[in-house]
């Protein structure tokens, strides 16, 4: 341990003596690790953290698939889509024992009234229209009061709202008694049955949820809701998947059966909230690893520069009984520092990075749990400078390995009497 300290010492030491190389050096790795760090960010969010839900491999969509021969142009043509109609809700709903379901629609822009005389505030929120077992087949417990009842969910049921953690903070002001209290959404008295707590993640942006109330003459009525389901207990994707393949034969219309044919099939979860985002995604992360490629690759120009300067030191080192493998460890460590400080400036601009995308990106292309700094983001960061820092030991390696003690010191020599 006393080794690396005084190790640690001397590359500090040097690195002030040189602080132009270690400005550029470190700049330019911030910049390369910045931007792998910032995409990564992406890429954990859309590929590898797993969704916020209790046991989220057992939740899964409803998607209808359809492929044929196009009309217009004779080609082959599939689509892949979550979208549902009500009668295709209550066939699942009713017809697939092995799952709970709950369907959902879109979010729309409301006003909400809250309190009354002096204290009342009107805000334009976001409301989210889900059914009853919506927030039970997500898993996502409530902070005060309940979920919607059936009775809720049905069409001309009473009016019921569920807050966000957030707006009920902000508007309810955190009152724990505002269940069953009225609020005023859309223009009409609806009663707050509960209220989310503050690290819930539902599917999509809402302040507020209220009952969808699907139905086929209305909610639900075209292909505007999607449906999610997850496994009972002691059930499998393949009984899941036996029961919905004898739902909706005739979803196809009649025209289109003469060029198509379609069926239903469960899709995990993750993936289809990842919005098409995966091989972008993909891509971007191999175009900014070759960004941070080309940043080593001219760091390690400079690099050796460097070293041919500080030969006639090292040489004399050497030769004064210092090991290779001791004046190699040193010089390891100068590209260590430099990669971890670069890193760690590199990982302020990715969090700066990806702060700016949450307010570029539509709400739509928002991941589940948001765009966080986790701790897979932070190994990805360590393991870039770590790599960084392994190519810039590789350098010196073999500079010093092939270093010749009498010439070195001769060349030293010269150009001290010169």
């Amino acid at each position: 341990m006393s080794g690396l300290i005084l190790n640690l010492r001397y590359a500090l030491r040097q690195l002030r003596k040189s602080p132009g190389y270690a400005a550029i050096s470190i700049v330019t790795l911030a910049l390369g690790i910045g931007a792998n760090t910032a995409v990564f960010t992406l890429l954990n969010a859309f590929l590898l953290r797993p969704l916020p839900y209790p046991q989220p491999d057992r939740l899964g969509v409803v998607m209808r698939h359809a492929e044929g021969t196009s009309p217009n142009t004779g080609e082959f043509t599939q689509d892949d889509d979550p979208t549902q109609d009500g009668k295709t809700w209550e066939e699942v709903r009713d017809q697939m024992p092995s799952v709970e379901a709950a369907t959902f629609g879109g979010t729309s822009g409301v006003n909400l009234v809250a309190g009354s005389g002096p204290g009342e505030e009107t805000r334009y929120v976001r409301d989210m229209r889900v059914s009853a077992q919506y927030f039970s087949v997500l898993g996502i417990p409530m902070l005060l009061g309940r979920t919607f009842t059936y009775e809720e969910d049905r069409p001309n049921g009473p009016n019921a709202v569920i807050l966000s953690y957030a707006l009920w903070n902000s508007t309810m002001h955190g009152d724990r008694h505002v269940v069953g209290e009225p609020i005023t959404v859309k223009g009409e008295s609806y009663t707050v049955v509960g209220v989310l707590p503050g690290n819930a993640q539902p599917i999509g942006t809402a302040d507020l949820w209220t009952p969808l109330q699907p139905h086929q003459g209305g909610e639900c009525g075209g292909t505007n809701c999607e449906i999610v389901v997850r496994l009972k207990s002691g059930a499998s994707w393949q009984q899941a998947s036996a029961e919905l393949s004898h739902i909706r034969k005739d979803w196809l219309d009649e025209a289109a059966k003469e060029k198509f044919h379609g069926w239903f099939y469960l899709s995990p979860l993750a993936r289809n909230l990842d919005n098409g985002m995966r091989d972008p995604v993909r891509l971007l992360m191999a175009a900014v690893g070759l960004i941070l490629l080309i940043a080593c690759t001219n760091l390690a120009g400079l690099t050796l520069v460097r070293i041919a300067q500080r030969t006639p030191e090292l040489a004399t080192r050497l030769a004064l009984g210092a090991s290779r493998w001791a004046v190699l460890g040193q010089l390891w460590m100068e590209g260590l520092v430099i990669a971890f400080l670069g890193a760690a400036l590199g990982l302020l601009l990715a969090v700066f990075t990806v702060s700016l995308l949450h307010g570029f990106l539509p709400d739509f292309l928002v991941p589940v749990g948001g765009l966080t700094v986790d701790f897979r983001v932070l190994a990805f960061t360590f393991g870039a400078a770590l790599f960084a820092s392994l190519l810039f030991g590789a350098l010196p390696f073999l500079q010093v390995r092939g270093l010749d003690l009498r010439s070195s010191i001769a060349a030293g020599s010269h150009t001290v009497v010169q």
